[in-house]
């Protein structure tokens, strides 16, 4: 493992890793209006995108850009951010987990471009 000084990789990355997150969430949109309104979707997006700029300075120093594995490890803060976000959510309540795979899922197999979805073997 590559070890660096406290100038964290993510922290240097955060802008961008921030929009990345923002797409995410406009794949997730639809499935949030549904499950909570308009509303509650715009204040779920906005409490996300503030959670994860939070778990950003503290993701592990995996070996940044070399490491292939990177994008899992930042899939899977954004994933434990709308978590977080969701999990005090009465609709989510019980079953915060699987409701939050089930949505990410589901956008990604009907909202995500064609091509995205089959280079991820996906149809």
């Amino acid at each position: 493992m590559i070890t660096r000084k406290a100038g964290n990789y993510y922290t240097s990355k955060s802008r961008r890793l921030l929009k990345q997150m923002d797409q995410f969430l406009s794949l997730l949109k639809k499935h949030l209006v549904e499950k909570y309104g308009e509303a509650r979707a715009a204040s779920i997006r906005q409490e996300t995108l503030t959670e994860y700029e939070k778990i950003i300075p503290a993701l592990p120093d995996i070996g940044g850009k070399e490491n292939p594995l990177i994008q899992n490890l930042i899939q899977s803060a954004s994933a434990l951010a709308l978590y977080r976000v969701l999990k005090s959510r009465p609709r989510f309540a019980g079953a915060p987990l699987r409701g939050v795979h089930k949505m990410i899922r589901r956008a990604e197999l009907v909202e995500a471009p064609r091509t995205l979805r089959q280079a991820q073997g996906a149809r």
